[in-house]
């Protein structure tokens, strides 16, 4: 057969190619008669389809590879996530069971409500049945940790929840059965423990419970079996407390009540010694709540709530309690506002704020219609409060004006306002500010009168503030200032007989001193004075005449030098009226002796009364005429001092004696005086007594009249007398 060969060329007509020979064997192309040319051109189709060919295996190739790899490889798993009800069983399956590994109680029951309708002919029926019985397992664990827990109910449900086509569903049922035994006993031994606490049986109660902790259930042989031993301990502790209470309480009086109330209140409140004390604390909450209340009317407010605090412990009374307790502070509140002068912001905040906490008590409170009537009345007197406050306002200007309208604004408050009192005590006040500035210019006029300090000035003063009539609100200072004044003026006329009288008492002339003092009259304003110093020297004189007179010791021939300190015209008479102490005459002044002195043994005194010794008494000058006592003098002012005489002081020194002034004795007249002790003091003018004043008249005592006297050759000097005066306090 002859063989052909096929050349394949590229189109550039290289030489690169390939021949195919086809045919017999020992043919070649020349033999076989073709030319080149006619063999070229079919080479050149071929090529093409071989590339075809050649591409069509290998996407055959391709996909055969990819359809096995395909089937080997697992399909991907479902999105149990976002599961679907149509979705397939076989998904759901697969789903259920991954859930259930969780072994969560949900997990496990959605899976068995999943294959629960599934029938023995379902394809997936067998794999399912696998997986109920794990699910059951884990659903009977899951209720014997519910029983445990002391969830009887609930372990119950869960294992009712097994289905019955699973081998667990009887073990199930089993434990069911147990449980329910195990809990009617512990239940049982419960009940007769609680009923021996209750009644006080606590032997009884020991004995149950410890029956109870023999129980191998955890939960009643550990658990309750614990909690009632630790109920018995309370209820134990709680009755000796109530019992300890009841105590208390037997008194019956409130403190103790009270005492027993805060006694009861630590009872335990879920025993059964609190429910058996609830009566009998609510007994006692009433009684206190009552006598609270009693204090509350009578405007106790810190008592009463003290008081209603003590039963704020018992339950049953606290709603009570707590609206007695407000009411009180709002009650507080609104008493601390009753005044009746003015009316401040505070009073108005504190009476708002008592109608505010009244108006919290609710109507099904036992205090609420109490709450009601203290609102009507509050909110009158906040009106009348109001009313009050604007006035005030009105009359802090201070004129007499914006006074009479304040006094018009506070009248408008009703006489039915509980704060009409108050309005009235303000207007009265403005009405008595209103005649102080009417009145205050008088006073102001009298005392410009005043200040000149003369009798007229002061008399004018006097009439000035007499212009203020009684009853005007300073119609008591008026007269107060017209007491002063005329205490004034009685100083101013009275002083002057005040001074007189002192002056003639320093220089020894005390009946003349009394008689001055005396024209001061009752009930003037040196009459006190007056009277204290007449008193003194009435008691002066007094111890002067109960005191005896010293012996005269021989005296020395009379010397110049001691003249007679008398000073009158007529020789040998005594001058009422002259002082011997008297600084112008620089007479000897006389002193009350301290205490009597004693008369010398061996020298008696004729007349009872002893000279002072070693010291010579003047003598008068001798005359033949009895001396006549001087015509008392008609005005104290014309009272003559007599001329000092020159008067040689003694040799020893010696205490004075004061004895009474000397009397007169016969021819050759002769004074004798007691030594006299020579001083200089100060000379005093005498002042004149007013003109309005009565002359002084000095009565001549009876030892002034003429006295013999021994002349001076006789052995013993005569004894001077004492005089005695009567003098009566009182004087006209």
């Amino acid at each position: 057969m002859p063989v052909r060969r096929f050349e394949l060329r590229s189109p550039e007509g290289g030489a690169d190619g390939f021949g195919m020979y086809l045919g017999g064997a020992g043919q070649s192309g020349a033999a076989s008669g073709l030319a080149p040319e006619a063999l070229t051109r079919p080479r050149s189709k071929s090529w093409r389809w071989l590339i075809v060919g050649l591409t069509s295996c290998a996407a055959l190739g391709g996909v055969a590879a990819s359809a096995l790899l395909w089937m080997l490889m697992l399909p991907p798993a479902p999105d149990c996530k976002t599961g679907s009800p149509l979705a397939p069983d076989m998904e759901r399956l697969f789903c259920a069971q991954q859930a259930a590994r969780s072994g969560e109680l949900t997990e496990l029951l959605s899976g068995l409500a999943l294959i629960e309708t599934w029938t023995p002919e379902h394809p997936l029926y067998k794999e399912a049945q696998r997986s109920v019985e794990e699910w059951s397992k884990g659903l009977l664990i899951i209720a014997r940790q519910k029983m445990n827990a002391s969830d009887l109910q609930g372990a119950v449900e869960i294992a009712q929840r097994i289905p019955k086509s699973s081998s667990v569903r009887a073990d199930a049922e089993a434990a069911i059965a147990t449980w329910q035994g195990i809990w009617r006993q512990g239940e049982a031994l419960v009940a007769a423990a609680q009923t021996a606490m209750k009644e006080q049986a606590w032997g009884n109660a020991s004995e149950v419970i410890r029956d109870l902790g023999e129980m191998s259930h955890p939960y009643w042989g550990n658990q309750r079996a614990r909690a009632l031993s630790e109920q018995l301990l309370v209820e134990r502790k709680a009755r000796q407390q109530f019992a300890e209470a009841q105590k208390i309480a037997q008194a019956g009086k409130l403190p103790d009540l009270a005492k027993a109330i805060a006694q009861a209140g630590r009872i335990d409140k879920g025993s059964y010694a609190w429910s058996d004390a609830q009566p009998v604390l609510n007994q006692w909450s009433d009684r206190l709540l009552g006598a609270a209340f009693q204090l509350w009317q009578e405007q106790k407010f810190d008592q009463a709530i003290a008081l209603t605090k003590q039963v704020e412990v018992n339950p049953g009374r606290a709603e009570m309690a707590k609206d007695l307790i407000q009411l009180s502070e709002a009650r507080k509140l609104a008493v601390s506002t009753w005044t009746n002068w003015v009316a401040t912001p505070q009073h108005v905040i504190s009476l708002m704020e008592a109608i505010a906490a009244a108006k919290q008590i609710k109507p099904t409170s036992a205090y609420y219609a109490q709450a009601q009537s203290s609102l009507a009345s509050w909110q009158i007197q906040l009106d009348g409060l109001r009313q009050l406050q604007l006035a005030q306002m009105t009359a802090g200007v201070g004129t007499v004006e914006t006074l009479k309208t304040a006094i018009a604004q506070a009248s408008k408050v009703q006489p039915g306002n509980p704060r009409r009192l108050q309005a009235q005590t303000m207007i009265a006040h403005w009405h008595r500010e209103i005649e102080r500035l009417e009145d205050r210019p008088l006073l102001a006029r009298a005392r410009r009168l005043a200040t000149e300090g003369t009798v007229a000035s002061l008399q004018s003063a006097i009439a000035q503030a007499g212009q203020i009539s009684e009853g005007r609100a300073l119609r008591g200072e008026a007269q107060s200032l017209v007491r002063d004044w005329t205490r004034q003026i009685q100083v101013i006329e009275d002083q002057p007989y005040l001074n007189l009288s002192r002056t003639l008492a320093r220089r020894g002339r005390l009946r003349e001193a009394i008689a001055a003092a005396a024209l001061v009259r009752p009930n003037r304003a040196l009459y006190p004075q007056a009277r204290a110093a007449i008193r003194d020297w009435q008691a002066e004189l007094n111890r002067f005449n109960a005191s005896p007179m010293l012996p005269e010791r021989p005296t020395p021939s009379p010397s110049p030098a001691l003249e007679p300190p008398f000073g009158s015209s007529r020789s040998g008479a005594i001058a009422p009226g002259a002082d011997a102490s008297s600084d112008e005459t620089k007479e000897p002044k006389y002193r009350l002796p301290q205490a009597p002195t004693r008369s010398t043994p061996g020298q008696p005194a004729p007349s009872g009364t002893l000279p002072r010794p070693s010291v010579p008494a003047p003598i008068a000058p001798e005359s033949s005429a009895t001396p006549q006592p001087e015509s008392t003098p008609k005005d104290i002012s014309g009272l003559a001092e007599p001329e000092a005489p020159q008067v040689m002081p003694p040799a020893p020194p010696a205490p004075p004696v004061n004895v009474a002034p000397p009397r007169v004795v016969e021819p050759p007249p002769r004074v004798v005086e007691p030594p006299p002790r020579f001083e200089r003091p100060q000379a005093a003018p005498v002042r004149e007594a007013p003109p309005e004043a009565a002359p002084v008249r000095r009565e001549r005592p009876a030892a002034m009249e003429s006295v013999p006297v021994s002349p001076p050759s006789e052995p013993g000097p005569q004894a001077m007398e004492p005089e005695s005066a009567n003098f009566t306090e009182s004087h006209s």
